[in-house]
């Protein structure tokens, strides 16, 4: 690169997230590693071509525990190997709200911590593990034996550093990093929205082992409990219905109302949310947070937007409403929970968003390109790269 500029690298990640930010300076950041098969095909190679060109990653973030943005993360700290002598890439350090490190240090978990479960415990925590895996509907398979490890477990194993800098470990709002030229702020969660979150695992190991269950820090239990997780992730209400089906292609107004609206469940609303400036760039990244809890810490404009839950119209509402950018990000394969929503699809057309970026051909693409000159917007489909100039946001 010889302009002063960030390129977006765009990964197609099927129902899930993968971004890497290419900076002038050679510093990247990393952003969600998709699936296994999304590491093995788009982000590995190229990982592999920016350590050619003495690029690294100064940040890696998780935004949340999801198959769809962290299988492909544990993937390649496997690969990378030992944080001092990386396989691959450099990483610096790594943002993630992980089960240990955030949620289990809460007073709620620490009075059942001990240092004596019974080995019958030990064992009902595998067997639970295999109904898990069993059921877990990923669009890539089941999590293979490999990918049993928690990510945190990994980043330990590899000595990665982990979420410097913040209090209790926990990465939450009102927090700016510097990263060389670059600067990240976190806009979301805050405490309120983890503690949420470990609500709902303390219900779950209620359920499983009873009321007065113990907990000790080991191998298995951290893969329960991310097991756990990621199935109450999968196991979120839909946002297809059948009123998607009857909204015709001809008239984008139609497509308003045909939402069901579901919420963002208590994983998606714990994500992390990000804005990176860099050079006079203002880049909003989201993860699958719901755009209401952090609205008012919003500015008027970005120069990119990565908008939540690969196009849900619930979570986007609240920011489509506050502020505008010229670029939105929009990740998904459409699959089996046919996203982007027709919904969300008509208030971005209509609004004051001038280029809609896609990583793959959704099933509205005909009629996306259809209202491009009506709606004054530029649409594009299966784009890997987007190329900002850091002096005017264009690209």
């Amino acid at each position: 690169m010889t302009k002063e500029n960030c390129i977006i690298h765009f990964l197609p990640a099927r129902a899930g997230d993968c971004f890497v930010l290419e900076f002038d300076d050679k510093n990247c950041i990393l952003i969600d590693g998709g699936y296994q098969i999304t590491y093995r095909e788009e982000l590995k190679p190229l990982l592999q071509r920016l350590a050619e060109k003495g690029c690294k990653i100064v940040l890696m973030i998780i935004t949340h525990i999801d198959e769809d943005h962290i299988l492909g993360a544990i993937s390649f700290l496997e690969d990378n190997g030992d944080a001092d002598h990386p396989q691959i890439i450099q990483v610096d350090e790594i943002w993630h709200n992980g089960i240990f490190n955030t949620i289990m240090n809460s007073e709620r978990f620490l009075r059942r911590k001990t240092e004596n479960v019974p080995e019958k415990t030990v064992k009902e925590y595998k067997t639970i593990c295999g109904i898990l895996k069993a059921q877990l509907p990923g669009e890539a398979g089941l999590i293979s034996a490999p990918q049993s490890k928690t990510f945190e477990e990994v980043c330990a194993k590899y000595h990665y550093k982990v979420n410097r800098g913040f209090d209790r470990r926990c990465v939450v709002k009102s927090k700016s990093c510097c990263f060389g030229n670059c600067e990240v702020q976190v806009l979301s969660p805050g405490m309120t929205e983890l503690e949420k979150l470990g609500k709902i695992l303390d219900r779950e190991l209620i359920r499983t082992f009873g009321k007065d269950y113990l907990w000790k820090r080991t191998e298995e239990f951290g893969e329960l409990l991310e097991l756990m997780t990621l199935y109450q992730g999968a196991d979120a209400p839909g946002n297809f219905t059948m009123r998607q089906i009857s909204a015709g292609t001809g008239d984008i107004q139609k497509w308003l109302g045909t939402s069901n609206l579901a919420e963002m469940n208590e994983i998606n609303c714990a994500s992390i949310v990000v804005v990176i400036r860099y050079k006079g760039l203002k880049l909003l990244f989201m993860g699958d947070s719901e755009s209401e809890l952090w609205k008012e810490q919003l500015e008027p404009k970005y120069d990119l937007i990565k908008v939540s839950h690969h196009g849900s119209t619930k979570p986007n509402l609240a920011w489509m409403e506050s502020t505008k950018a010229r670029k939105l990000l929009i990740s998904t394969n459409g699959g089996r929970h046919r996203h982007p929503e027709d919904e969300f699809l008509a208030r971005v057309m209509m609004g004051d968003f001038e280029e809609l970026y896609f990583n793959y051909d959704i099933q509205r693409k005909s009629a996306i390109l259809a209202m491009q000159e009506k709606y004054h917007f530029r649409a594009e489909f299966q784009k890997r790269e987007i190329v900002l100039d850091c002096v005017t946001g264009e690209g």
